[in-house]
């Protein structure tokens, strides 16, 4: 399982820590959780979104524990995620883009960041503790609030 998923947990879990370090203690506890509540997992056809949704919870735990804002790597943004299905794709250097979106509430940077790792609006929405719809308007607030940026602010 380690094999097989933690370098796609691995992105996920980067994105929201401000090191290696940090990034490799979130992954570490995901597959500790995983491994602790692996009979809570209903349709083992779906251990990929069961173990992102884990590892997004322990992210959004540790960044709450450690009570301090993030700077989000965006350079590993899977290619596919930021372009083919993005609402009207934001194209801009990854170094701007980041500190762009260091600059979104927490909860819009918390919906981004899931989604630039494909996960579903219901798996946002798990992981964020909020309805659906909730979670497809904090996207599309981030989304919006990043195309306002980069409109407004000089090249």
């Amino acid at each position: 399982m380690v094999k097989k998923f933690g370098p796609r947990l691995y992105r996920l879990a980067r994105r929201f820590a401000a090191t290696h370090e940090e990034a490799d203690e979130i992954l570490q506890e995901t597959f500790l959780r995983a491994h602790t509540h692996r009979r809570e997992l209903r349709d083992p056809d779906r251990l990929l979104a069961w173990l992102r949704r884990i590892a997004a919870n322990t992210a959004l735990n540790f960044i709450r524990k450690e009570k301090r804002l993030r700077l989000v790597s965006l350079d590993d943004a899977p290619p596919s995620a930021a372009a083919s299905t993005a609402p009207d794709s934001v194209h801009a250097d990854s170094g701007k883009v980041r500190a762009l979106v260091s600059r979104l509430p927490p909860r819009q940077r918390e919906a981004l960041l899931l989604w630039l790792d494909e996960m579903t609006y219901g798996d946002i929405a798990e992981a964020m503790d909020c309805s659906v719809g909730a979670a497809k308007a904090h996207v599309h607030a981030a989304v919006g609030s990043l195309r306002k940026m980069l409109r407004v602010e000089p090249p």
